[in-house]
Protein backbone atom coordinates (compact mmCIF):
# COMPACT_ATOMS: atom_id res chain seq x y z
CA UNK A 1 0.00 0.00 0.00
CA UNK A 2 1.29 3.40 -0.62
CA UNK A 3 1.96 6.02 2.34
CA UNK A 4 -0.02 8.75 2.65
CA UNK A 5 2.50 10.75 4.74
CA UNK A 6 0.87 13.89 3.35
CA UNK A 7 -2.43 13.03 5.02
CA UNK A 8 -0.58 13.80 8.75
CA UNK A 9 2.19 15.35 7.60
CA UNK A 10 2.78 19.52 8.18
CA UNK A 11 3.36 21.14 5.21
CA UNK A 12 4.65 24.66 4.67
CA UNK A 13 4.13 26.36 1.58
CA UNK A 14 7.81 28.74 1.48
CA UNK A 15 7.51 31.63 -1.45
CA UNK A 16 11.35 31.79 -2.33
CA UNK A 17 11.05 35.15 -3.46
CA UNK A 18 10.61 36.69 -0.15
CA UNK A 19 14.09 34.67 1.23
CA UNK A 20 17.26 36.65 1.76
CA UNK A 21 18.16 38.33 -1.94
CA UNK A 22 21.87 36.71 -2.51
CA UNK A 23 22.77 37.69 -5.27
CA UNK A 24 21.72 40.89 -5.48
CA UNK A 25 19.37 41.28 -8.06
CA UNK A 26 16.44 41.88 -5.84
CA UNK A 27 14.21 38.98 -5.48
CA UNK A 28 15.33 36.80 -2.80
CA UNK A 29 16.76 33.00 -3.69
CA UNK A 30 17.96 30.04 -2.54
CA UNK A 31 21.41 31.13 -3.65
CA UNK A 32 20.07 31.71 -7.07
CA UNK A 33 18.79 27.87 -6.73
CA UNK A 34 21.35 26.47 -9.16
CA UNK A 35 21.67 22.76 -9.11
CA UNK A 36 24.47 22.05 -6.76
CA UNK A 37 22.42 24.50 -4.27
CA UNK A 38 19.02 22.33 -4.90
CA UNK A 39 20.85 19.20 -4.59
CA UNK A 40 21.95 20.29 -1.26
CA UNK A 41 19.06 21.21 0.11
CA UNK A 42 17.39 17.96 -0.93
CA UNK A 43 20.34 16.19 0.96
CA UNK A 44 19.94 17.86 3.88
CA UNK A 45 16.23 17.48 3.75
CA UNK A 46 16.50 13.93 3.18
CA UNK A 47 18.93 13.56 5.96
CA UNK A 48 16.44 15.16 8.86
CA UNK A 49 13.25 13.53 7.18
CA UNK A 50 12.02 16.22 5.35
CA UNK A 51 10.46 15.85 2.48
CA UNK A 52 10.38 18.07 -0.42
CA UNK A 53 7.53 19.01 -2.63
CA UNK A 54 8.10 21.24 -5.85
CA UNK A 55 5.31 23.08 -7.55
CA UNK A 56 6.19 23.27 -11.37
CA UNK A 57 5.83 26.99 -12.68
CA UNK A 58 4.95 25.62 -15.90
CA UNK A 59 0.97 24.21 -14.03
CA UNK A 60 0.53 27.84 -13.76
CA UNK A 61 1.29 29.18 -17.70
CA UNK A 62 -1.57 30.12 -20.08
CA UNK A 63 -1.30 28.22 -23.51
CA UNK A 64 -1.61 31.97 -24.95
CA UNK A 65 1.90 32.78 -23.22
CA UNK A 66 4.44 33.72 -26.52
CA UNK A 67 6.49 30.59 -25.40
CA UNK A 68 3.86 28.12 -25.59
CA UNK A 69 2.44 30.17 -28.89
CA UNK A 70 5.61 29.83 -30.87
CA UNK A 71 6.33 25.92 -30.05
CA UNK A 72 2.52 25.60 -31.15
CA UNK A 73 4.08 27.35 -34.84
CA UNK A 74 7.21 25.26 -35.02
CA UNK A 75 4.99 21.78 -34.35
CA UNK A 76 2.66 22.92 -37.14
CA UNK A 77 5.64 23.27 -39.63
CA UNK A 78 5.05 27.47 -39.74
CA UNK A 79 7.76 29.97 -39.45
CA UNK A 80 7.41 32.23 -36.43
CA UNK A 81 6.75 36.22 -37.96
CA UNK A 82 5.81 34.70 -41.17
Amino acid sequence: MLSRWYRTGVIYSLDVSLFHDANGDGIGDLQGLSLGDFASLLHEAGERGIRVMLDLVVNHTSEAHPWFQAARWIRLGRRIGA
